[in-house]
């Protein structure tokens, strides 16, 4: 059934950010939301999550309102990646993981827990960082712990009866990441989908959004001006608009150009 969102609007200290907007998350794909900076991408996600609660239309997790859904268990259904997190206090790596594990249902201490975590470590490159301090980290690797604790989150037991669709949401995720670890992530995201997680990622960068996404939307001051597959919405009239530049998009080498007037 997926998230359902269903003509929505969102109106901040007077002002409307999000203008009915209506569209589905599937869980096993990756859709990604771009736009220039002040579009709504990041509002659009916090009104998605449960952070901000629209002025109009609804929000249905599986048929099931939003609003009705517990945030004990919101946090087993969804986990979220934001653009900035603030940790107010001294954590180190390690403490700021477990801050993931929501699921009372789940051993930490079994075998297939402590293998699954493993992995994220070893993915987010975090094995010889878990003892760190995490405000004395560089940004970079700020993120990578934040990814971690995204993926373990939603950790399930495979076997368990009751498991559900589950939908992990990433603003701006490859933010302050060098290009090695930024291309892993991507990778991390897309074995996610497969997996059958719905992946919501909000991005600035048009080529990354077109490779790692099975459908695109784009947003242009608060409205939703295009979805669907990255073929069918890059078109660059619309690109140069939204955007206000001569934008071209080669679709062959997946390249972004811009024209010189």
């Amino acid at each position: 059934m997926g998230i359902n969102i269903d003509s929505i609007n969102v109106t901040l200290k007077g002002k409307e950010i999000i203008n009915d907007i209506s569209f589905i998350i599937n869980c096993g794909e990756v859709l990604s939301i771009i736009g220039p900076n002040g579009s709504g991408k990041s509002t659009l996600m916090k009104a998605i999550v449960g952070d901000i609660i629209p002025s109009k239309g609804s929000i249905k997790y599986t048929g099931r309102n939003l609003t009705n859904i517990s945030i004990k268990e919101l946090a087993n259904i969804r986990s979220v990646m934001s653009q900035s997190p603030s940790i107010l206090y001294d954590f180190s790596v390690m403490e700021i993981i477990e801050m993931g594990w929501f699921n009372n249902r789940i051993n930490s201490n079994s075998e297939n827990f402590i293998s699954t975590l493993n992995k994220i470590l070893l993915d987010c490159d975090l094995l010889d960082l878990i003892e760190r301090k995490f405000n004395n980290l560089s940004g970079g690797e700020q993120r990578r712990v934040h990814l971690a604790r995204t993926l373990v989150q939603l950790y399930d037991d495979k076997n368990s009866p009751d498991s559900k669709e589950r939908y992990m949401f990433f603003d701006e995720p490859t933010a302050n990441l060098d290009i090695a670890y930024e291309v892993n992530m991507l990778k991390i995201l897309r074995k996610k989908a497969k997996e059958g997680f719905g992946i919501f990622i909000t991005l600035h960068n048009l080529e990354m959004a077109y490779n790692i996404s099975d459908r695109v939307g784009i947003m242009s001051k608060g409205n939703l001006v295009g979805l669907g597959s990255p073929e069918s919405v890059y078109d660059d009239l619309l690109l140069s608009e939204v955007y206000g530049l001569p934008l071209e998009f080669d679709k062959s080498s997946q390249r972004l150009k811009y024209h010189k007037e």
